[in-house]
């Protein structure tokens, strides 16, 4: 009697975990990235900043922020499976843009304080340079450590890129 007792706590224990396994997935993921980037909007409109939050919050792992040049801008990036907030410059369709930065890669780096990450991706139309730190938006105590992060970086970015981005 005590296997059966045994074998069902196991048979419950599968259940349990499957039905955490799929709450923890996409459908919950979505909830959670537009809770986050709806929050970090909220954070912004009530903290000093130069930065301006015209785009939408969408249930989805990044946010964009213009940079006042159309060749460029801000992406702020969750990775909900390496756990890693992400902060970039994106070049969507120039490589001529990015090989123009790369000539400016260490008056930018040391403008912005930090050393980033150049991207060329030579096999896709677009480039980034960024800057990464861990991180989990599931993490909800951590939520204002990120928002803030994420503000000043992003300030730091739209501070010093425009310079370079003719």
């Amino acid at each position: 009697m005590l296997i059966d007792d045994l074998e069902d706590i196991r048979n419950y224990a599968d259940k349990l975990k499957a039905t955490t396994d799929y709450y923890d997935g996409q459908t919950d993921i979505k909830t959670i990235q537009l809770e986050f980037w709806n929050g970090f909007k909220e954070y912004v409109q009530n903290n000093p900043t130069s930065l301006q939050l015209t785009h939408t919050a969408n249930p989805q792992n990044w946010y964009n922020i213009n940079l006042k040049r159309s060749k460029a801008h801000i992406s702020l990036t969750t990775n909900t499976i390496s756990n890693i907030l992400i902060c970039e410059i994106y070049i969507p369709n120039s490589k001529e843009l990015y090989n123009e930065l790369v000539k400016h890669k260490g008056e930018i780096g040391y403008e912005l304080g930090e050393e980033l990450e150049w991207m060329e991706l030579p096999d896709k139309n677009a480039s980034r340079i960024k800057i990464s730190k861990t991180g989990s938006i599931k993490e909800l105590d951590k939520r204002r450590e990120q928002f803030e992060w994420f503000k000043t970086q992003a300030e730091l970015f739209q501070k010093v890129f425009p310079k370079y981005i003719k």
